[in-house]
């Protein structure tokens, strides 16, 4: 990360991550749970009360996403098509991807825009816990009971142009929470576009749930426009990633052509470079 003393970087990225997600201070505070004051302060350079822990904070939050080795390849510009198509088109769709493939990192790096809205749903999530992170999102700071914290949501994003929801590691959502995304759905859909990002699995449960005829879920999987499946780093892909890094050598390449999760090939080469350069 950028260093306590490396403030003026942690400076320069809050101004940008608000340029482009095209929101304020006060709402990237909102967004963060923290005092508007203490964004203030920063820019104003009054750093003396702000703590060590604050900034890693703040720069963990607002830094930079580095996609340069992912960029080129065939599944970032899958996951980055599938963001864009559902944004403009306002659909519903799925993005489907086993772990290590870069799923993560391309949804991260299209969230940097306006109105794009990025929630890594966590196991420990309830529907309330989802809402009210996405109110903190969409810039207010809301506690209450579901219905009034859906409709809220679905106010916000019904006045927004082209919002887009991405929510990631889908394939942990509940049937609870599977049943109250219908309903918001439902609710914005001539507006806002969602993308659910998850392992295969999140594909495979909702299908087997639809068999058993649980209810709700093939009401919620019909909505499901669109479906991607990321294909893992072709031989070409795999080259560009390991010129990128120094690597060209034929016979050191030779350990890394098997490597098409793009999270085992980066670590395989960070490998490389520790124990042999």
């Amino acid at each position: 990360m950028a260093k306590v003393t490396d403030k003026t970087e942690i400076r320069k990225a809050i101004a940008k991550y608000c340029e482009e997600k095209a929101i304020s201070r006060k709402e990237l505070s909102t967004q963060m749970g923290i005092s508007n004051a203490t964004i203030s302060n920063i820019d104003n350079e009054k750093w003396d009360n702000i703590d060590e822990k604050m900034w890693q904070k703040i720069w963990n939050y607002v830094r930079p996403i580095n996609t340069n080795a992912l960029f080129q390849t065939k599944d970032y510009q899958t996951a980055i098509n599938l963001c864009q198509n559902a944004k403009e088109l306002h659909l519903m769709a799925g993005l489907i991807a086993d772990t290590g493939m870069g799923k993560t990192t391309a949804l991260r790096s299209f969230s940097r825009q306006e109105n794009v809205f990025y929630i890594y749903y966590d196991a420990n999530m309830r529907p309330n816990h989802f809402y009210h992170e996405l109110g903190k999102q969409l810039g207010y700071d809301y506690d209450s009971t579901m219905y009034n914290m859906v409709n809220r949501a679905c106010s916000v994003l019904n006045s927004l142009n082209d919002p887009l929801i991405i929510i990631d590691e889908a394939g942990k959502l509940t049937d609870p929470m599977l049943l109250s995304l219908h309903a918001l759905r439902d609710k914005t859909q001539q507006n806002c576009g969602i993308v659910f990002g998850g392992m295969p699995y999140f594909k495979n449960n909702l299908i087997k749930k639809t068999n058993k005829q649980k209810v709700g879920i093939s009401e919620f999987m019909r909505r499901i426009q669109i479906w991607n499946e990321l294909e893992g780093l072709s031989k070409s892909e795999i080259e560009y990633i390991c010129d990128a890094n120094g690597i060209t050598e034929k016979e050191d390449l030779k350990r890394f052509m098997y490597k098409k999760r793009f999270g085992d090939l980066t670590n395989e080469i960070l490998l490389f470079k520790t124990l042999y350069r």
